[in-house]
């Protein structure tokens, strides 16, 4: 059985390094193993070029996690100017952190479409160490809270009070630090898996999340009924007085005067049970729908004989 039908998903981007010559993707083992200690399964996005339009493809997504990466592009996605610093102090910047500098524009375009769609469609969020430590929060936008500092005063946490409740499937939370690898106080060990409650309560929320859409899929919404049909049934509810060759055709047709509005119920049901079955199916791969196949084929011979059978037998019964 397919786990990821069964856990809901967290989407993270991965990053790009070169070994042997070639390039690889790969995103940090301590995130991936916390995502799924705490019940969720993390689905990684290529960072290759151009998946920032295929998005769609990776649906259902539960939650996003923005793990780690190199600095942001250009100042204008974070809505800031290089005012004050010279060019020749901006190549000492670079100097100074010459491994840290490095920008990844397809990783941003990932990350950024998949920010405005958590924000769109209210999927839990967290984002972690985007830009590394010289690269850091200058002014938090109205919506976020500062709820961690370091010591100089820098920003190392906020959140989104107003879409913050994992238990209802609400997170959005930035930290600029490293919550899965943090140090011993007064030390050079690293105490893994640090604050790992923000990786439990961010897939609490996911977990949440997933469920509110499971609900909203089977709680079918009323369908739209044609106008004819509508009248047709009141018509039928309205006239009782019917001749018989008419009152045979009805019965032909699957309905009574006295059923009428019986049968519009039930087309109305199937309807929506043939909508929410091609939805389904639209999120089913190709060998699951091949599975699905084969057993209803199965089961249409079953029918087909055993209803052969009953039949030949009330034959029998009736000779």
């Amino acid at each position: 059985m397919d786990i990821s039908m069964i856990l809901p998903r967290v989407l993270i981007v991965s990053r790009r390094t070169v070994r042997k010559k070639k390039f690889v993707d790969f995103v940090g083992e301590y995130h991936l193993d916390l995502i799924v200690r705490y019940g969720a399964v993390p689905v990684i996005i290529p960072r290759v070029s151009g998946v920032h339009m295929l998005l769609e493809s990776f649906e259902p997504i539960h939650g996003v996690l923005l793990c780690e990466g190199e600095d942001i592009d250009h100042p204008s996605l974070y809505d800031a100017e290089l005012t004050g610093i010279s060019p020749e102090e901006l190549e000492e910047i670079r100097k100074l952190h010459a491994s840290d500098t490095a920008i990844d524009r397809e990783k941003d375009s990932i990350e950024l479409r998949l920010a405005k769609l958590c924000l769109k469609r209210n999927i839990p969020y967290l984002g972690i160490c985007r830009g590394y430590h010289h690269q850091s929060v200058k002014r938090l936008a109205q919506r976020f809270v500062p709820m961690a500092f370091a010591p100089d005063g820098l920003v190392e946490g906020f959140y989104d009070p107003d879409a913050y409740n994992p238990k209802e499937g609400k997170f959005i939370m930035g930290l600029q630090f490293h919550p899965e690898r943090m140090r011993h106080p007064s030390s050079d060990n690293f105490d893994y898996p640090g604050c790992s409650s923000a990786y439990q309560e961010f897939v609490k929320a996911v977990i949440a999340h997933e469920k509110k859409l499971n609900c909203s899929a089977h709680v079918p919404k009323a369908p739209k009924l044609n106008h004819e049909l509508i009248a047709g049934s009141e018509f039928l509810e309205a006239n009782t007085a019917l001749s018989l060759q008419q009152e045979n055709r009805l019965k032909q047709m699957g309905a009574t005067v006295r059923n009428s509005s019986m049968y519009l119920e039930r087309l109305m049901k199937n309807e929506e049970r043939e909508r929410v079955a091609r939805i389904i199916m639209e999120k089913m791969s190709i060998e699951q729908l091949s599975d699905l196949l084969s057993l209803y084929q199965m089961m249409g011979r079953k029918c087909s004989e055993e209803l052969e059978k009953k039949l030949q037998d009330l034959m029998k019964e009736e000779n």
